[in-house]
């Protein structure tokens, strides 16, 4: 069986240096667990994903171009990740998927490769997208969302300290919860986004999130088991 991470930018890279510290941990934890279960990885796009589109728009680009530019930002978090694990050990496909038939390569590729990343692939969709439509391709198990929260709030708590963590909740809670937070702009920070909310509810595509930074929980959670982020099933 499959298990689906989308790996927020903002743990990748989300200061414009990479974690090392981060990278190094996680990498770890995907060597131990694709042992025993297939893993697909989308990287976001971090830092990056959101400096360029900003100034571009200062210069009255359109939101696709920078959405373009945005998605180049999350394969090179894919070709970067993609190495480490390599010489971490682990058995991970040398590419990143990128065409528009990558849901058709993913099952061939995972018949050889115990881990496959990639980034974005078409403006309009974000990588948390991506990761639903890839979950809902392999016929995965659950999908790992990894940013730099530690679960699902009732509102930002950057912007609120007085924001509650919700630890279970249903998909179309987390709907509500997010339609009040999207911009439907390049490059935005919100726990999930509105597509990929809306196709996991549509397929019941069990969602889990945690903290990048708590590897304890991102192993527990890929494995399905009890941590203290946030479990989303109806």
């Amino acid at each position: 069986m499959t298990v689906v991470l989308s790996l927020g930018g903002s743990v990748i890279n989300g200061t414009g240096e990479p974690d090392t510290r981060f990278i190094s941990r996680f990498s770890d934890i995907i060597k131990k667990i694709s042992k025993k279960e297939k893993i697909v990885i989308v990287t976001g796009g971090g830092y990056i994903a959101r400096a360029y589109p900003n100034v571009m728009r200062k210069f009255n680009i359109s939101e696709i171009e920078c959405d373009e530019v945005g998605i180049l930002a999350t394969r090179l978090n894919a070709a970067y990740v993609i190495r480490i694990l390599n010489a971490k050990g682990v058995n991970v496909y040398p590419e990143y998927l990128s065409s528009c038939d990558f849901t058709v390569k993913l099952r061939d590729v995972l018949n050889i490769y115990n881990v496959v990343v990639t980034g974005g692939v078409s403006p309009g969709m974000t990588s948390d997208a991506d990761s639903v439509i890839l979950s809902i391709a392999s016929n995965a198990k659950r999908l790992v969302n990894v940013s730099n929260v530690n679960g699902v709030y009732d509102s930002d708590p950057n912007k609120n300290p007085k924001a509650k963590k919700i630890n279970k909740m249903n998909h179309r809670e987390l709907l509500n919860i997010v339609f009040r937070s999207a911009t439907g702009m390049a490059g935005e920070h919100i726990i999930f986004d509105m597509l990929g909310t809306k196709l996991a509810l549509i397929h019941n595509i069990e969602l889990h999130f945690v903290k990048g930074q708590n590897y304890t929980d991102v192993e527990k959670a890929i494995m399905g088991k009890k941590h203290n982020g946030t479990i989303v099933r109806d």
